[in-house]
């Protein structure tokens, strides 16, 4: 069993913003997948499950705010007895440039409160990740982060998470996560 987490944070105004890279990535997931998630409050998350042959899947997008992110995805791994190693967490970098993916087995937060979060309640940083960059420029970090997508940046990453469903079919696949890591790790633009 493996739980993919879009972090994000929840409503309308934040729908585009580019705080929400994860919640995107994973909507473009989901569509390929024609699966819907179900907002669960046990979970504080909007959670669906999809059975494969080789693996059981579980999709998480939490209903807290970005720096909360870790509460759902403890919640969840909890409930359905998930390994640290088979949580994949997909999420925006400021320090990446703009469409950009780079995933990790394990590793620091890069700054990013959400994986802090996650980090801090699950009392390690071993689980994997996939950043997708976002860019920045002198705009403080917090506000910079709140910036809505144009329309040609959306057109854009639909490419980039075109990638990233690949990514995740060789991550269900058991792919070695090296192996993952030196085959998607670039520059999309």
């Amino acid at each position: 069993m493996k739980l993919i987490v879009g972090i994000g944070n929840y409503g309308k105004e934040y729908k585009n913003t580019y705080h929400n890279m994860g919640f995107l990535a994973l909507d473009y997931i989901l569509g390929y997948y024609n699966l819907k998630l179900k907002a669960d409050a046990s979970f504080n998350a909007e959670v669906g499950e999809l059975f494969l042959p080789q693996t059981k899947l579980i999709f998480c997008k939490p209903l807290t705010y970005v720096n909360l992110s870790g509460t759902a995805v403890r919640k969840i791994i909890d409930y359905y007895k998930i390994q640290v190693e088979d949580i994949l967490v997909l999420v925006d970098d400021i320090n990446l440039p703009f469409n950009s993916i780079r995933a990790r087995e394990e590793g620091s937060s890069g700054g990013h409160n959400g994986l802090k979060n996650i980090e801090a309640v699950l009392g390690t940083s071993k689980y994997k990740r996939v950043r997708v960059g976002v860019g920045r420029n002198d705009v403080d970090a917090k506000e910079y982060v709140l910036h809505n997508f144009s329309k040609k940046e959306l057109e854009v990453l639909e490419e980039t998470f075109s990638i990233i469903n690949n990514l995740l079919t060789d991550f269900i696949n058991n792919v070695d996560f090296e192996t993952i890591m030196a085959k998607y790790n670039k520059k999309i633009i």
